[in-house]
């Protein structure tokens, strides 16, 4: 079933072709402010899984299960430390990674000066169409570049990137006059307005144009009544 919101406000994105120039030109400044800022995610996954089982395996044997079990509760708090110094981190970054980040940050006052999502990020219609009602509801600009997870989700080191919202701060101002420049935020207009512009056509005449329905009686025939009236009467 095809998902569907109706809704009496038209959203317009003004999403650029991936071919114009302007596109281009924001994702390279939106790469090189990332790039300067040194924002990208680190992988605390071990990059060979087996190498490190075959260790364990090899440290069992050898200095028997107590010292396994030292071992596995001294991990367990370099994990901790390395989720510590992770959320740490990411705080001091002038902007936020996702599109559930972005959009609990936009439900926020005065936390982003910016919002950047990917085109791909607002299919179905209904889903963009949401977006687009709750970020035009913002106080902030919020744009829809295409490009933007094919182009900085491997710069980051990230599997996908769909928006990224950039904080209030000094360092993001360049940037946030650089996107108004090049780039026109959402907007919201009125179904009836936009229609009103159009030319209306003959077909829309008659779809507008309301004709009650005629109200029948229905007539029974009189050997449909005898029937009737002959069942009732064996019945008693």
């Amino acid at each position: 079933m095809r998902p569907l919101l109706k809704s009496q406000r038209t959203v317009d994105w003004h999403i650029s072709a991936a071919e114009d120039s302007s596109t281009s030109e924001i994702l390279d400044k939106l790469s090189a402010f990332l790039t300067d800022h040194k924002v990208q995610r680190t992988r605390t996954k071990p990059k060979c899984p087996n190498k490190e089982r075959a260790r364990l395996r090899a440290n069992r044997k050898k200095d028997g299960k107590e010292s396994v079990s030292i071992k596995k509760k001294d991990g367990n708090q370099n994990k901790e430390e390395v989720k510590k110094d992770k959320v740490s981190l990411t705080k001091d970054w002038p902007v936020c990674l996702g599109l559930r980040s972005v959009l609990r940050e936009l439900d926020k006052d005065d936390h982003l000066s910016m919002a950047v999502v990917d085109a791909d990020a607002l299919l179905p219609s209904a889903v963009g169409q949401f977006i687009g009602l709750f970020a035009a509801s913002c106080k902030i600009p919020v744009y829809a570049v295409r490009g933007l997870n094919e182009r900085l989700a491997k710069e980051l080191n990230l599997n996908s990137l769909h928006a990224v919202g950039f904080r209030k701060l000094e360092s993001c101002q360049s940037i946030v006059a650089t996107a108004a420049e090049l780039l026109t935020p959402v907007s919201v207009a009125d179904a009836d307005a936009s229609a009103n512009d159009k030319k209306e056509t003959p077909s829309d005449q008659r779809k507008r144009k309301f004709t009650p329905a005629n109200l029948v009686t229905p007539v029974v025939s009189s050997t449909k009544k005898r029937k009737r009236k002959k069942r009732k009467n064996d019945g008693e």
